[in-house]
């Protein structure tokens, strides 16, 4: 749990369909951590004494809705009941952990009033097979441009430009228009309809049309802070993905905001044009028109999953760090070196060796065909088989003696590699000298 925050002044609001278990197992592990967390569901299953019970005995403030009531219905519905000044939305397959920090945030809402909501970051929890667990960390992070012209939407991931750093004491907030649905937003907001989830969007297109609103009717800032982490847990099944894949809500989306094409850079481009089906087409970056856009440019636009990015630090802390990495490299370099010395003093050794074997060889084979008194007595060998030994022989002192030319080429090479890497240490070292102090 944090340590200066145990949820007092927070509301958990979600929406929950088809999956009782993931409902329970994020009401439970949000109570974990924070104790006095008030919690709101709008549960759109029907209603059992098994779950009846289990809200009951966590305090928890259950609308029970119809089936298929929707997200967005159900977000807006529990919204106009929060009573707390902050409020937290999420899915039901979310879990909070140690690292689902709130007080950071909390503290930046209070010292930020132009700010409406900080979206967290999450991480993606999956199973294989074999059992085998695999964690990666999801952004969604965009600005977003609507090109009325055009009629469409362009979503321009923050890592793309330099990102838009706000700090606060030792807290890094990055500005964006579109981040995942896991925030914590101020509860005034909504009193304003406007902001509110629109009920026509049950499943595709709420996540969009949600932030759309913000910017497009001015409900104010929306920040990232990666350090409030949750775990995604997603559990599905056939009936629940029948609700989950339908493509109505995009249809929707087109008709609400006049486009007929959505670009997510980097990802998928969305065409909209049949707005009397539900034949949406989609087409992943492999196919459409983001194909080929890298996910980043430089290192100095990444967001690292510590929360820092070059873009939150001074000229002085990115020059160190530059020459930091400079000097890592350095080092690796020097010691693969020393194990390539290692390695060609060996292959020396054996060329070395195999060159002995061979003229003791030779010795002994022109002593078998001169009869030579000194010479052990042996059957007599033919030139043709002399003639074969020697040319394995000669073949094997010449691959030795390329692989010896082969080790020095790479031994020179990491030597020049070295020397670049001394030469920029230098000029990062001497460029960090001339920052003025406060920069």
């Amino acid at each position: 749990m944090d340590q200066r925050h145990d949820g007092s002044n927070l509301s958990l609001i979600f929406t929950t369909i088809a999956r009782n278990n993931c409902a329970r197992r994020l009401i439970d592990s949000a109570l974990r951590f924070y104790p006095r967390l008030q919690i709101l569901v709008a549960d759109q299953n029907p209603p059992t004494q098994e779950m009846t019970s289990f809200y009951h005995d966590r305090a928890v403030q259950v609308d029970w809705v119809p089936f298929d009531h929707g997200v967005s219905a159900g977000r807006a519905l529990l919204a106009r009941k929060v009573r707390t000044p902050y409020l937290i939305y999420g899915d039901d397959d979310f879990v909070f952990t140690s690292r689902t920090r709130f007080a950071p945030v909390v503290r930046y809402l209070d010292a930020r009033p132009d700010v409406a909501l900080v979206t967290g970051g999450m991480v993606d929890q999956t199973t294989d097979k074999e059992g085998r667990v695999h964690r990666s960390r999801r952004r969604y992070e965009t600005y977003m441009y609507r090109d009325a012209g055009n009629r469409g939407l362009i979503a321009v991931p923050i890592d793309h430009v330099r990102p838009k750093v706000d700090i606060l004491g030792d807290e890094i907030f990055y500005e964006c228009d579109l981040g995942l649905n896991w925030a914590v937003a101020r509860a005034s907001l909504f009193e304003d309809e406007r902001f509110l989830w629109d009920s026509q969007f049950k499943t595709n297109g709420e996540h969009e049309n949600f932030f759309l609103q913000l910017k497009e009717f001015g409900g104010g800032r929306v920040m990232y802070y990666p350090l409030m982490e949750c775990d995604h847990l997603p559990e599905t099944h056939t009936d629940y993905d029948l609700l989950r894949q339908r493509d109505s809500g995009w249809a929707a989306f087109g008709r609400k905001w006049n486009v007929d094409w959505f670009l997510h850079v980097g990802k998928a481009f969305f065409q909209y044009k049949n707005y009397t089906g539900t034949i949406i087409k989609y087409a992943p970056i492999s196919q459409g028109a983001a194909e080929g856009l890298p996910p980043r440019r430089d290192d100095y636009l990444r967001i690292w999953g510590n929360g820092m990015s070059a873009a939150s630090q001074s000229d002085r802390v990115v020059l160190r760090e530059a020459g930091e990495r400079a000097r890592q490299t350095w080092e690796k370099a020097e010691k693969r070196i020393e194990g390539l010395r290692a390695r060609l003093q060996k292959t020396d050794e054996e060329n070395e060796r195999m060159a002995r074997v061979i003229a003791d060889l030779r010795d002994k084979l022109k002593c078998a065909r001169n009869g030579h008194a000194s010479a052990p007595p042996a059957a007599p060998v033919p030139d043709a088989h002399l003639a074969r030994v020697n040319s394995i022989l000669s073949g094997r002192n010449a691959e030795l003696s390329a692989r010896v030319a082969q080790q020095k080429s790479e031994v020179e090479r990491q030597q020049a590699v070295i020397a670049e890497l001394r030469e920029k240490l230098k000029k990062a070292s001497a460029g960090a000298a001339r920052v003025p102090a406060g920069h």
